[in-house]
C-alpha cells in the first residue's frame, strides 16, 4: 500500500512538473503516460478483487447458504451428527435451538442449530392427499 501511495505521489509530480519548451511530443507522452498508469492499476486492482471473489468469498457464501437451508430443514425425527461429533435424533425443534435424544436411555440435550454439523437421516413424513371420493364414501 505504501509503494502504491508513493507511485501515485511520482505521477501527480510529474503531471504537475512544468514543461520544456519545444518539446511537444514529451508534453503528448508527459500527459497521456500517468493516466495510461492510473487506468492499469485501477484495472488490475479490479482483476484481482474479482479472483478473490470468485475463487473465495462466491463459494464459501455458497457453502454458508446450504448449510443454514439444512439447518432450517431439520425435523423432529431426524439423525443428526453434532460438530462435535456426537450422534443424536432430533427431539424438539425450537427457532435457534434444538433438543437431541442421546444414547439407550434417550437423555435429552439442548443444542443451539449452529452446533449441528450433518443430518445422516432425514424422517419421512407421510402426507396423505386427500381423496374427495375416499370422503364421499365415509360420509
Amino acid at each position: 500500500m505504501f509503494l502504491y501511495l508513493i507511485y501515485v505521489y511520482k505521477c501527480v509530480i510529474i503531471f504537475f512538473r512544468p514543461l520544456e519548451k519545444g518539446n511537444i511530443v514529451f508534453q503528448k507522452e508527459r500527459l497521456i503516460m500517468p493516466a495510461q498508469q492510473l487506468i492499469m492499476s485501477v484495472v488490475l486492482w479490479v482483476v484481482v478483487f474479482g479472483v478473490f471473489y470468485f475463487l473465495l468469498i462466491r463459494p464459501q457464501k455458497k457453502k454458508d447458504k446450504e448449510l443454514k437451508e439444512m439447518r432450517d430443514s431439520i425435523n423432529v425425527g431426524d439423525k443428526v451428527v453434532t460438530i462435535g461429533g456426537l450422534c443424536a435424533t432430533v427431539a424438539k425443534v425450537e427457532e435457534e435451538r434444538v433438543v437431541l435424544e442421546v444414547g439407550p436411555n434417550r437423555t435429552k440435550m439442548p443444542f443451539e442449530k449452529w452446533a449441528i454439523g450433518t443430518v445422516t437421516e432425514k424422517k419421512e413424513v407421510k402426507h396423505e392427499i386427500a381423496d374427495p371420493a375416499k370422503e364421499k364414501e365415509e360420509n
